[in-house]
């Protein structure tokens, strides 16, 4: 009997230490949790912030032209093309990464494709900012 009161005795003695050596525990993994969360909310917004900047830094090489009526069997990088060298004799195919019109085909009639607003722009990826501001001048 003395035994059993014994062990009883015992384990409440070392449950009742066991939860205070737990509690402060519970309590910092609590706090880390917030911290993490905190510092996981800035990461994120961090990284959208870095992904706008660099959307937008590699951006400042495009240039669309609005208006240009747009056949079905074209090439659009001649058609881009054919508009700078009216402005700058010395713009070629070197200085273009990359053309395309923009957006969906909605109609075709024959050889001529319209949208329901008109022709779609076209956009030019060109090779670098400083032609960039040249087309621009």
């Amino acid at each position: 009997m003395f035994k059993k009161l014994l062990q009883l005795s015992i384990k409440e003695l070392l449950q009742d230490n066991i939860k205070e050596f737990i509690k402060p525990l519970k309590e910092e993994i609590e706090d880390s949790k917030g911290q993490l969360l905190c510092c996981t909310l800035d990461l994120e917004q961090k990284i959208i912030n870095d992904k706008d900047e660099l959307e937008q830094y590699s951006r400042r090489n495009c240039v669309r032209i609005n208006g240009i009526g747009e056949n079905a069997d074209e090439n659009v990088e001649d058609v881009a093309l054919e508009i700078f060298k009216s402005a700058c004799p010395s713009f070629g195919h070197d200085h273009i990464e990359n053309c395309h019109r923009v957006g969906r085909k909605r109609i075709q009639y024959n050889t001529e494709v319209e949208t329901e607003n008109g022709p779609r722009q076209i956009i030019l990826r060109l090779s670098s900012y400083k032609t960039q501001k040249t087309t621009n001048e």
